[in-house]
């Protein structure tokens, strides 16, 4: 990882009838990894 780059990491459980996917995104810069997100009704 370098700074400069986005990540997308995207994981879930899944079954035959249903599926749950989580995605976050991380942003790398000099200081380290920053989790981007968007907050509704705040």
């Amino acid at each position: 990882m370098a700074p400069g780059r986005v990540y997308t990491i995207e994981s879930g459980p899944y079954t035959d009838e249903r599926g749950y996917r989580r995605s976050d995104t991380v942003a790398i810069s000099e200081l380290g990894p920053e989790r981007l997100h968007l907050r509704i009704g705040s």
